[in-house]
C-alpha cells in the first residue's frame, strides 16, 4: 500500500539511490527502480527515490505514468514476461511493443523492455523482436 511503501521502503530507497546516485553518474551509468506489481499507488513517491531509471510493471499503465511522469524521469518497460515474451510469437511481441512504444516513446525519456524479469526459456527470436522493434521505432524509416 502507499502507507506501507512511504513508512517502509521509501525513506531507504531514497537513502540508496542517495548513496549510488554519484557513483552511478561518474561511471555514466543509470540507477534503476523496478517493483513488481501494480505500483501506481506508489509512484508519486517512487519519482522522489532518486532513481534515473523506473521500470514498470506490466501490469501497470505505461501510457498513464508517461502522462503523469514522463517529464520527470526515464521509464522503462512494460512488455508482459510470461504471456508476451516467453509465450507469444514475434509478431505479437512486435504489436505490444508497438503499444509501449506508442504509450511512452514521444518526447525521449522511454526504454523499452521487459515489465519485470525474463524467464531464461524465453525464446531468443521473441527476445530479437523486442530488440527489432525498439530499433525500427528509432528509425525514421521504420
Amino acid at each position: 500500500s502507499p502507507y506501507i511503501y512511504e513508512k517502509y521502503a521509501f525513506p531507504y530507497e531514497k537513502k540508496v539511490f542517495s548513496a549510488i546516485g554519484p557513483v552511478c553518474a561518474k561511471a555514466g551509468v543509470a540507477a534503476l527502480l523496478h517493483i513488481c506489481g501494480d505500483t501506481t499507488g506508489i509512484m508519486p513517491l517512487m519519482v522522489q527515490t532518486g532513481a534515473d531509471i523506473i521500470e514498470l510493471d506490466y501490469k501497470v499503465s505505461l501510457k498513464e505514468m508517461k502522462r503523469l511522469y514522463g517529464g520527470r524521469i526515464c521509464l522503462m518497460g512494460n512488455l508482459n514476461p510470461s504471456a508476451v515474451l516467453l509465450q507469444g510469437t514475434p509478431e505479437g511481441i512486435r504489436e505490444a511493443a508497438r503499444k509501449c512504444i506508442d504509450d511512452a516513446a514521444a518526447g525521449g525519456g522511454f526504454i523499452l523492455g521487459s515489465g519485470c524479469e525474463v524467464s531464461p526459456n524465453t525464446p531468443v527470436e521473441n527476445m530479437k523482436a523486442m530488440i527489432n522493434a525498439a530499433r525500427s521505432s528509432n528509425d525514421p524509416a521504420g
